[in-house]
């Protein structure tokens, strides 16, 4: 198992509905949650400096600066078993469903611990690397369609569209909405949302490249005019989502009119709540973060490889006169202006990140090496919508090594870490929506855990 771990590191990191008390609470804070969308302009500061926190009866903090609170033990119990990873877990209409990377869907029953298959493309999908595999299930809320996303058998991200009759086994026809050609082995995404506020599925593509150092060079992310390192709209009537009016790219033309978000590099989890995108993404040398935006007339850029989180490159790797691989602009009508400042002026600042070494240092330098305690790779993400739970608009995730689960007050802003001994290779992290103070995690040994909130 620890060289399972070491493996999939290496590879991935270096790489319901609101009550009417609960909608007003969120609505009277809706000022202060604006100040999120804050640019890099005016919250960013060189040298770099990050929060080292203490935190009794907690691993240490080293990250945002937070109010952290260190929650007493939770009650973990394992309810389902599979004999392959358990890679994603979805709901839709009342029905949950979890995600075998090998490619089967299985639809759960959390009252009575049963699960049957209601969806089989194993034999179509890639297995040749920890990451590929069948990724994402979505059952749309209210047509008889489903979006999957798979990696096949010549290394694509495929977004493909499913139509039943009746029931999920009685599929008619499919058809593929998107097709995007991964250059590694890692970093493919393939998240799946629907989102109410536009209407459409949100799906999620990562920067598809090698995690070594060219990676921070790569402008794909950045240009509108790739799909690398976005979040996109995907509608089933093949009519393109015109969300993106930014122009980030060497021409002026040929843009991408769907994007939602960019400048992202392995945004696996995200979700929607009311018109807010909550996106987890992980970090490569230094720091995981979690970005929380409210939907706007403008396209939201996460920076992604100038910045990782806070840390801008050259400041990172010590890179002189750092520049992308490529020479990309921001247009405005014929007016163009330099990509790059553009994007150090812009670019928005994670809500909440953390390094993956906690340690005190005065020069606000990476800890590597300093501390036995070690994070590494965000995993999303889910809300607690109750407005009777103490967890009221808490946001929560885990990292995938370090056996934590966290949770962010969407409000506040206030932090709480939770141990969860005895869960490894934490692969989703979901609210039950049938229980008030219970989150379920899946992960790539097949398991899938209740926990009980204190």
């Amino acid at each position: 198992m620890k060289k399972f771990t070491l493996i999939f590191i290496l590879i991935l990191i270096s790489c319901t509905t609101s009550d009417e008390q609960a909608s007003t609470d969120l609505i009277t804070t809706t000022t202060q949650l604006e100040t999120t969308s804050t640019s890099l302009q005016s919250t960013f500061e060189l040298p770099y400096r990050h929060n080292f926190i203490k935190v009794e009866g907690c691993k240490d903090f080293l990250g945002s600066s937070h109010k952290i609170f260190c929650e007493d033990k939770i009650q973990i119990n394992k309810i389902f078993e599979f004999n392959s990873p358990i890679v994603n877990l979805t709901k839709s209409r009342g029905r949950n469903f979890a995600i075998s990377k090998n490619g089967f869907v299985y639809e759960l029953n959390f009252e009575t611990s049963n699960s049957k298959i209601v969806f089989d493309i194993s034999g179509n999908v890639n297995l040749e690397s920890i990451e590929s595999g069948l990724l994402s299930f979505l059952l749309h809320p209210s047509k008889d369609q489903f979006l999957i996303s798979y990696i096949d058998l010549s290394n694509n991200l495929i977004f493909e569209l499913n139509y039943f009759d009746s029931a999920i086994q009685n599929i008619i026809k499919s058809d593929i909405l998107l097709s995007v050609n991964i250059m590694s082995n890692s970093h493919y995404s393939g998240g799946i949302i629907w989102s109410d506020y536009f209407q459409s599925y949100l799906v999620s593509i990562g920067d598809g490249v090698e995690a070594n150092f060219e990676s921070r060079l790569n402008h794909m992310p950045l240009d509108t005019k790739y799909l690398y390192g976005k979040i996109l709209a995907l509608s089933d009537d093949n009519e393109v989502k015109q969300i993106n009016s930014l122009v980030l790219s060497d021409q002026n033309e040929n843009v991408n009119q769907n994007i939602v978000a960019v400048g992202l590099r392995n945004p696996w989890q995200f979700f929607e709540f009311n018109d807010y995108l909550v996106i987890a993404d992980t970090g490569f040398t230094q720091n995981e973060e979690l970005n929380i935006i409210k939907y706007s007339d403008s396209t939201p850029i996460f920076g992604w490889p100038v910045f990782e989180a806070t840390k801008r490159s050259e400041d990172l790797d010590r890179i002189e006169n750092y520049s992308l691989d490529a020479d990309i602009y921001f247009w405005n009508e014929d007016e163009k202006i330099s990509g790059l400042e553009f994007i150090k002026k812009n670019s928005i600042e994670p809500a909440f990140y953390y390094n993956h070494h906690p340690c005190d240092s005065e020069f606000y330098e990476n800890c590597d090496g300093q501390t036995d305690i070690y994070r590494a790779a965000i995993i999303g993400g889910d809300i607690l919508n109750n407005s009777n739970s103490k967890y009221n608009f808490d946001i929560f995730f885990a990292d995938y090594l370090s056996q934590e689960l966290f949770s962010l007050n969407l409000i506040s802003r206030e932090l709480k870490m939770f141990p969860i001994e005895g869960i490894l290779n934490i692969t989703s992290v979901r609210t039950n929506s049938n229980e008030q103070d219970e989150i379920i995690i899946t992960t790539y040994n097949g398991e899938i855990f209740s926990v009980s909130l204190p």
